[in-house]
């Protein structure tokens, strides 16, 4: 079983942590020992850490992910989100408003500030504006805080004269 992985001390060390980790490994495990040790010891960690799973069934091994294992991959998600820019403006505003419960005051708190780093302005207290399509981003951002609910985007064609002339120059689209 060590053999079929490249077999070094810190992997049969490991197998014995994690019942059929090499056979699961071996597609995977070149020759290089520091890259088998790093990939298994990264597994290790996310297998004590309880955000996988090894399941064996008939010879295979599945690494599954668990509910810990999702939050933390949607946690990378959201630092990897961005709204992408077309090449060109479709003359639409996205408006996103939503009224959040005091209740769920940190979750509407950490909301506007992801909205911030997205670009999106604010034009009132709970209304923020993005020239760009957005929607499938801001619902990610909202059902991943749990506030989907109290959520709207709207798509707008046109805002008070004064507003629409400081986004446009705010926003580099004249």
């Amino acid at each position: 079983m060590i053999a079929a992985a490249g077999g070094t001390i810190a992997l049969a060390i490991t197998v014995i942590t994690i019942p059929g980790i090499a056979i699961a490994l071996a597609p995977f495990l070149g020759k290089d020992d520091y890259q088998q040790k790093r990939l298994v010891n990264r597994l290790t960690y996310l297998k004590r850490s309880k955000q996988i799973e090894m399941r064996e069934k008939d010879g295979k091994v599945a690494l599954i992910l668990t509910e810990t294992g999702r939050s933390r991959l949607l946690a990378y998600q959201v630092e990897e989100l961005a709204i992408e820019r077309p090449k060109k403006w479709d003359d639409q505003w996205r408006l996103v408003i939503f009224d959040i419960p005091v209740k769920q005051k940190v979750a509407r708190d950490i909301l506007r500030g992801r909205l911030k780093l997205l670009g999106f302005r604010q034009l009132q207290e709970s209304v923020w504006i993005h020239p760009y399509p957005c929607h499938n981003e801001v619902e990610f951002l909202a059902t991943l805080y749990e506030v989907w609910p109290f959520v709207k985007v709207l798509t707008v064609s046109q805002l008070p004269e004064d507003d629409q002339e400081r986004l446009k120059k705010l926003f580099n689209l004249e």
